[in-house]
């Protein structure tokens, strides 16, 4: 199987080709000129792994949240060649391919991301067994401030994002405790490709036309049970 990871999220983006003998991965600083930089960096990639575009056999991107802009190029770029191959679209999300990152990289079951949204907002997911390929979301993706954090089931939890204040506010205005916090802001291109394999060997996927970001504005927070 040939799978391409597209994450265009952040200021970095991040490209990812995984085939049958090996995986390459690429980090490009374009300083948000994403739309410059990827399809060159796209067509480089896949020369590196060794095969040409129309070998591609699904497409997996970051679908957000995160900027507006990065995710729309995203979007743009995964429906133009997706549609145009005719082949599936894996939209993984970066909350949950962050929290992979710690269930693989410090066997992290439980763990909570916040990315920073806007004034004291992060965008905020959940999930439990990190550890395996695709971390389960408990509740739902959402917007929240600390004051609106949502209750989460016991056990041990840990925290990963780039709005650090967002765990010690929280700390302070609730007492949670979480056992670590690591600074992990955006996806890997091998957790994006690892979900995107898993999902894609059980036909979890989507056609080009209907491959869409998640901004996660429009979901709104419960405040915690008392």
């Amino acid at each position: 199987m040939n799978l391409l990871a597209i994450d265009t999220s952040a200021s970095s983006m991040t490209l990812g080709v995984r085939t049958a003998s090996e995986d390459v991965y690429r980090v490009i600083d374009s300083g948000r000129k994403h739309s410059r930089d990827i399809l060159p960096n796209i067509l480089s990639i896949l020369t590196e792994s060794g095969i040409g575009l129309n070998q591609l056999d699904g497409l997996a991107f970051a679908r957000g949240p995160g900027s507006f802009t990065g995710l729309r190029i995203a979007v743009g770029v995964v429906q133009g060649i997706a549609y145009g191959l005719s082949i599936p679209v894996i939209p993984v999300s970066n909350l949950a391919a962050i929290a992979r990152k710690l269930g693989r990289e410090k066997g992290c079951d439980n763990v909570v991301v916040a990315l920073a949204a806007r004034e004291q907002e992060v965008y905020m997911g959940a999930y439990m067994n990190c550890t395996a390929v695709c971390p389960e979301l408990t509740g739902e993706e959402v917007v929240v401030e600390p004051a609106n954090f949502p209750g989460l089931p016991s056990g041990s939890w840990h925290g990963a994002g780039n709005r650090q204040v967002f765990f010690a506010d929280l700390a302070t205005l609730s007492g949670f405790r979480f056992e670590t916090i690591s600074e992990v802001a955006q996806p890997s291109s091998r957790d994006l490709l690892d979900m995107a394999t898993h999902r894609m060997r059980d036909s979890d996927y989507v056609d080009a036309l209907n491959a869409r970001p998640e901004y996660v504005r429009h979901q709104v927070a419960s405040p915690p049970s008392k």
